[in-house]
């Protein structure tokens, strides 16, 4: 949200005001209007630093918004790949145990022709 002042410090310096019979002291109302203007020239201040922390943070704020985007697509890259690890790891240790029942029943296999020569 921007602020638009309607005055700057310089013109409330510059400001004149008529004088009159019974009027103020000029004196009171130059020293009244200086405080004014030194605080109004503080609160701009502020408000440029105050601006610029608020854009900073702006700036970081999308910057960590980016970051989670690509680690939340990150995760899922890894998910993905650790469900497809998983399922090969399920077929291969299904093959080693699909070879181990081959190997054992070729194993009785050779056990029986063995045991049927001998018995000849």
């Amino acid at each position: 949200m921007k602020v638009n002042p309607k005055l700057t410090a310089e013109e409330i310096l510059e400001t004149e005001f008529l004088v009159e019979l019974k009027g103020y002291r000029i004196e009171e109302v130059d020293d009244f209007l200086d405080t004014i203007r030194q605080d109004y020239i503080l609160f701009t201040e502020t408000l440029k630093i105050l601006e610029a922390e608020n854009q900073a943070l702006k700036n970081e704020n999308q910057n960590l918004l980016q970051e989670k985007n690509d680690l939340v697509v990150l995760n899922k890259t890894l998910k993905s790949e650790s469900h497809a690890k998983e399922i090969e790891e399920v077929s291969n240790g299904t093959f080693i145990k699909r070879i181990a029942n081959i190997e054992k029943l070729l194993h009785d296999v050779d056990k029986n022709i063995k045991k049927i020569k001998s018995d000849k």
